[in-house]
């Protein structure tokens, strides 16, 4: 996943030029009166939240694992105590 980091800020850095080419380059100023070009450049955009988002908040830490295991099995324990007082 070391390389989707800097997929996507490549991209991003993609999209901030051709804003500033609209803007600023006199060849590309006319694709600012396009809609297809807008509607192009809209699609990229959403495709690049679409990355952003997948590749959000993913935090593991592997001692909230293992003190999870530590419990379920501490849990598993007592359920099988007070299964043998009941049956």
């Amino acid at each position: 996943m070391k390389y989707a980091k800097g997929i996507k800020y490549s991209l991003s850095f993609v999209a901030l030029l051709y804003i500033l080419g609209i803007c600023f380059v006199p060849f590309v100023k006319p694709l600012k009166y396009n809609w297809t070009a807008w509607l192009v450049f809209g699609i990229y955009l959403l495709n690049l939240v679409f990355l952003w988002a997948i590749d959000g908040k993913k935090t593991t830490i592997m001692d909230d694992k293992e003190e999870a295991t530590k419990e379920a099995k501490i849990s598993q324990e007592l359920l099988r105590d007070r299964n043998k007082w009941i049956v």
